[in-house]
């Protein structure tokens, strides 16, 4: 299979091409041949992929960003209108205990009963906000969890350390087997 996008052959099941990052779930992002046509600045398809960038190797876009730089702007947005909805819910609330010394002690229970009657409908709003936030929080974590595991050169040094890590409890079983050989 070849990616549409840069003509580079990919895994059967990738989700991402290697080289340019290009979703592959997409229908029509993979081929079964190679494309013909080539993008004006591509390199002659004959040459090796080092040699192609000429000295400068393309990095690979990490294919979370877009939704990651989306899922922020929301957040924001949100937590935008939370502040605004409390700035209102602040303000009701001034104006009601600014006026409640000037009525009557029977009033100010009907008063309080108004107060929270109008507050009714912004405090659900608010909690409805706060509930969207967490949600959204939610999922850009995951999405940078995923960026982070994407990331080739990340998850290259990672495998590293689990095969050092792996080796190391190798050898040490070795040790430990040879000194129970030498006890028998």
């Amino acid at each position: 299979m070849f990616c549409n996008t840069c003509g580079s052959q990919v895994n059967d099941g990738s989700h991402f091409c290697p080289n340019c990052g290009a979703a592959l779930q997409a229908p029509g992002a993979v081929a079964p041949r190679q494309p013909l046509a080539q993008p004006k600045d591509a390199p002659p398809s004959g040459m090796p992929r080092s040699r192609q960038s000429q000295g400068r190797a393309q990095k690979p876009k990490d294919p979370y960003q877009p939704q990651i730089k989306q899922l922020r702007l929301q957040i924001k947005q949100l937590r935008l209108d939370l502040q605004q909805l409390n700035q209102q819910i602040g303000t009701a609330r001034i104006q009601y205990q600014e006026s409640a010394p000037f009525l009557p002690w029977g009033l100010r229970r009907l008063d309080r009963m108004v107060e929270a009657g109008r507050l009714w409908n912004p405090a659900q709003k608010r909690q409805q906000l706060q509930q969207e936030i967490k949600q959204l929080e939610q999922q850009l974590l995951s999405l940078q969890q995923q960026g982070r595991l994407w990331n080739p050169a990340q998850k290259r040094q990672q495998l590293q350390q689990e095969i050092k890590q792996l080796e190391q409890q190798l050898l040490s079983l070795q040790q430990q087997q040879l000194q129970w050989q030498q006890q028998q």
